[in-house]
């Protein structure tokens, strides 16, 4: 049977991996930080920095590419996090993903999550590898499982043939990078667009230069972003690509990478800046980014973003209770500047 464009196929099983995966990583934060500590995040633990930005969209659009944040020709308040992608703190000349949220504010409409769909805000979030690792969310709760379960059930998992094209692609998805502004960061996994339309997207560096990897500061990606918006702003293209094959171009397999062209919608624009205070930083921690933090026509789609929700969701509500801290969206940002150095939210 010939697949449709934009159309999901969860299979029967898959909301039983879901919870299996839940558990298991609510059971993890509570061995990573136990009672009477912070909790930090699960993944993407280690943030680089929490920054003020503008999304613009760009003028005479195309008709049909003028939908849900991209109708109106306007700019958008945003708040952009970078993070290496693992769990916990780990150096940055270690192997590993970089991520960016992007939380877009003053966003009107309906929003997907039925807890927050009076909320102004809408996230894009993205890793710097163009496709995700797992095929699909049982997979993917394999991994989860393997990784949170001991060195001896991980070592096992890694020696099991029928895993090897698995490690492959995490091999491959890792890396060490000088600097995250010289980063494309991918969605990896689909969206609707629209009714009847399915895209995935880029946040495309605007730099052509790949900046040296220093060899003894653990911290070097903070750094490096400090140094850059001390003297010049920072820009990303965001660009999304349209699902022309729902064969070819799967909703459920987001290991395969689709070769549609991209089409640029807008710009992400981060001004010079001193983010490097203890207010951002407790500002960031009460964040949550979420690609269900969503208008209606911008859907997450495909097994792993249906996992997404309740993972994220969970997660989420679970460290702020445990911080003593109410989950809310912000709806507005609140900047003063002292003197170019003092920022306060």
């Amino acid at each position: 049977m010939k697949k449709e464009i934009a159309k999901e196929y969860p299979p029967e099983n898959e909301n039983f991996y879901i919870d299996q995966m839940v558990d298991e990583l609510k059971k993890q934060m509570d061995e990573l930080f136990p009672r009477g500590t912070d909790m930090l995040r699960q993944a993407e633990t280690k943030m680089h920095g929490c920054l003020k930005g503008t999304f613009t969209i760009l003028p005479d659009l195309d008709p049909q590419l003028q939908v849900g944040v991209f109708a109106v020709q306007r700019s958008y308040d945003a708040i952009i996090r970078f993070s290496n992608a693992a769990t916990g703190n780990k150096k940055d000349s270690a192997k590993d993903q970089r991520g960016i949220a992007v939380k877009l504010l003053g966003v009107e409409g309906e929003k997907l999550k039925s807890d927050e769909h009076l909320s102004q805000t809408q996230d894009f979030i993205g890793l710097n590898y163009e496709t995700f690792v797992s095929k699909s969310v049982e997979e993917f709760s394999g991994v989860i499982k393997s990784f949170t379960s001991g060195k001896l059930k991980l070592f096992l998992f890694i020696l099991n043939p029928f895993h090897w094209s698995l490690m492959y692609r995490i091999f491959k998805a890792n890396s060490v990078i000088g600097s995250l502004v010289e980063q494309n960061y991918f969605s990896t996994t689909p969206y609707q667009f629209g009714s009847q339309r399915a895209i995935k997207f880029m946040f495309k560096s605007t730099l052509n230069y790949k900046s040296p990897i220093p060899k003894n500061d653990p911290d070097f990606l903070r750094q490096q972003l400090i140094a850059y918006l001390e003297n010049a702003d920072i820009n990303f293209d965001f660009m999304v690509q349209f699902q022309e094959d729902a064969d070819k171009m799967p909703i459920e397999d987001p290991t395969v990478k689709w070769k549609s062209p991209y089409v640029k919608l807008a710009t992400l624009h981060i001004p010079k800046q001193d983010f490097d205070t203890d207010e951002i930083k407790e500002f960031a921690e009460r964040l949550s980014f979420n690609p269900w933090h969503s208008l209606t026509v911008h859907r997450p789609l495909g097994g792993l973003n249906r996992a997404r929700l309740a993972i994220y969701s969970t997660l989420s509500r679970y460290r702020n209770k445990s911080n003593g801290i109410k989950s809310e969206e912000p709806s507005k940002w609140k900047l003063t500047i002292n003197n170019q150095r003092n920022v306060h939210y």
